[in-house]
Formats: C-alpha cells, sequence, structure tokens
C-alpha cells in the first residue's frame, strides 16, 4: 500500500494499523523525519521523506521507486493535507493556492499516477480511498478505462484527535465549540478513521464504490 502523509496524525494510525494487519506500507511524506517504528514492523515500512504530493515530478520519481521495488500495490490512501487559517480574505491568496496544490493537486497527482500503474500492471484489484476529498464524486475525466476496476472512495473525518486539532485548539475549546455538535459527545480518534481506511481497502468492501464515509460520530 502506498499511503501520502503518514508520518502523523490519521495517516501515521492508518500505516501502523495496517502494518499490524501484515501489509507492506510506502510513506510519502513532506516531513524528513518518520516516528520510530517497532523493529519487528521496521522491514515492512518503507519511507519517502520530503515528498512534495503537489509536485507531479516528485510523486512520479517517487512511485515510479515505489513499483521497482514491490510490483505489487494494492492500495492507495491520499492523506497529506495542509489547513492554513488567514487573519483576512484579502490576504488568503497565498494560502489558499497552498491549500489547494496539496489537498486537490496532490489527490490528483497521486491518483492518476497510482490509476496509470494499475492500468498497466494487470492487478485484478485495486483501492484508492481519499481522505476528506470530494473529488471521487467528480470522477477522473479521460480515465474512465484507467478507473474500471479500481474502487474510488472517501473517508471524511469529523472532529478529530491529531496534532493540528491541537495546534488550533485547546482542550477547553474543543469542549466549547466542537462537543455539542456531535452526538456520540466526544472527539473521534486516529484509529477510529484508520479503521475505515483499512475497512475500504479491503476484499470486505469489495462492491463499494464512490461513496463518502463519514467517520464523525453523527456530527452533520
Amino acid at each position: 500500500f502506498i499511503v501520502t502523509g503518514g508520518a502523523s496524525g490519521i495517516g501515521l494510525e492508518i500505516v501502523n494499523e495496517l502494518l499490524r494487519q501484515s501489509a507492506t506500507v510506502h510513506v510519502l511524506d513532506i516531513s524528513s523525519k518518520f516516528p520510530e517504528t517497532s523493529q519487528a514492523l521496521q522491514h515492512r515500512l518503507h519511507f519517502y521523506p520530503a515528498t512534495d504530493v503537489s509536485s507531479r515530478e516528485s510523486v512520479s520519481r517517487t512511485i515510479k521507486i515505489i513499483i521497482q521495488k514491490c510490483p505489487d500495490i494494492h492500495g492507495l490512501v491520499n492523506c497529506a493535507g495542509v489547513y492554513r487559517q488567514s487573519a483576512s480574505v484579502i490576504d488568503s491568496d497565498e494560502n489558499f493556492h497552498k491549500v489547494m496544490s496539496v489537498n486537490l493537486d496532490g489527490v490528483w497527482n497521486t491518483g492518476t499516477e497510482y490509476l496509470r500503474y494499475c492500468a498497466g500492471s494487470g492487478t485484478s484489484s485495486c483501492s484508492m480511498v481519499n481522505i476528506g476529498s470530494t473529488i471521487v464524486l467528480q470522477g477522473l475525466p479521460g480515465m474512465a478505462a484507467y478507473a474500471a476496476r479500481v474502487r474510488i472512495n472517501c473517508v471524511a473525518p469529523g472532529v478529530t484527535d491529531t496534532p493540528l486539532l491541537r495546534q488550533h485548539y485547546t482542550e477547553a475549546s474543543i469542549a466549547e465549540n466542537w462537543l455539542s455538535t456531535i452526538p456520540m459527545g466526544r472527539v473521534g480518534s486516529c484509529k477510529e478513521v484508520a479503521n475505515a481506511v483499512v475497512f475500504l481497502l479491503g476484499d470486505a468492501s469489495s462492491y463499494i464504490t464512490g461513496q463518502v464515509l463519514a467517520v464523525s460520530g453523527g456530527f452533520p
């Protein structure tokens, strides 16, 4: 499996869950460091630091290396994402383009590279899961033949306890701003999101495609 943005937060938990299930995982991340991993799992973990998913060249180069190492790639998880705040809408152009280049272009770059691999590999089963992206509902123009046997789904996390959340909200502000809006009355965990992703990657979801699965505790 390939996981983008897998060095922290939800992406890291997805990587760990796949490793626990005996999968070989290739992690692409803009970060140059990956958290310490159990010695027993390290031989199935391959980390590609400083990979910029917003760059087609960077993605293409890295995926070629991955395929040389491991010709059978059963699934792709697009988890790389950024979040930028602006004090003023007027000053938000740079933030907007940065968010779009990673959160949208990044999915397009890795997704189309993976679909090309699927089309040429003869692999009987491929699955792509996008975290928090609606691009799957629009399809991929001109890629219908490539995507014919590839299941593409989206996981939409609600308020989830990640390092990014903690950068912007304190425990008190989470309780004040969010908990009353969540029917289950608590923030979700990265593991709960990872469980949904692993389900959509696996054979148990073999007849599920083009869907958005909300992992949100009932949040609207």
